[in-house]
């Protein structure tokens, strides 16, 4: 830095300038105190670039990620790429994304978004359906999708209220459900069998499905059936029977 501050370059040297107090942090007015002051030094892209990373490293030990300082620092280095398209490790990168992420989630969600509230017009809503129909996602995107599993995941941890699920069910359920009134075509159908056949589920898994479906986890339980409903599903059952034998005789 103390380099940069006396250092004449020659015209052909690409310079950036470099605040020597973050203006974010510091709130300086730098038009008052200008470069008598040494307040702003001329540095190269790459000796910029360190600097940055070296403001962000050092405000992230003393005062923790969560720090406004720190996140500003964050901000500002993260700024230098995506705007200029500098060159980075890919560990570093890594850490970066995955910071900025966890951050502009934390920062966007329920109330804190702009759009908490807003609800879409009509018009608004056949546009975006418009825009996203017919696109089909990239295997490099659909395996992103995939892992972000676990504890990758945005909801990991996360437990939804009562409240929640019961808006989550009302908007999802009858004619509000995207599937409402929609038939499979025998192709459809004949893919989605295709995909099962063969399949078969672990016994750690069967498990788990157990545990998660006995007792009061179940969602029928304490539930009791009318007699009109049990004779539907005994006629529904013997359907799917008379489907498997047309299918495979040998189960006859």
């Amino acid at each position: 830095m103390r380099k940069g501050q006396n250092i004449k370059l020659p015209k052909e040297v690409y310079i950036e300038r470099h605040h020597v107090f973050p203006r974010s942090i510091y709130n300086i007015k730098y038009e008052l105190l200008g470069r008598k002051n040494n307040i702003i030094v001329k540095l190269t892209a790459k000796e910029h670039y360190v600097a940055h990373h070296l403001l962000w490293r050092y405000y992230q030990k003393k005062y923790g990620n969560k720090d406004e300082r720190t996140i500003k620092m964050l901000y500002a280095f993260w700024k230098m790429f995506i705007n200029k398209k500098e060159k980075i490790t890919s560990r570093i990168y890594d850490i970066l994304r995955t910071q900025v992420s966890e951050l502009m989630s934390e920062r966007m969600s329920g109330e804190k978004n702009h759009n908490f509230g807003k609800p879409m017009s009509e018009e608004t809503k056949r546009k975006l359906s418009k825009k996203m129909t017919g696109r089909i996602a990239s295997e490099e995107t659909k395996q992103k999708l995939r892992g972000r599993t676990g504890r990758k995941s945005s909801n990991f941890g996360k437990h939804l209220s009562e409240e929640t699920k019961r808006k989550i069910s009302e908007k999802l359920t009858g004619k509000n459900s995207p599937m409402f009134g929609s038939k499979r075509n025998q192709e459809t159908k004949d893919k989605m069998r295709a995909k099962k056949i063969g399949k078969t589920l672990s016994e750690e898994t069967k498990q788990k499905i157990r545990e998660k479906m006995t007792g009061e986890k179940n969602p029928n339980f304490g539930l009791k059936r009318s007699q009109e409903t049990k004779q539907k599903m005994q006629e529904a059952r013997k359907r799917r029977m008379r489907k498997v034998e047309r299918v495979d005789p040998k189960t006859r």
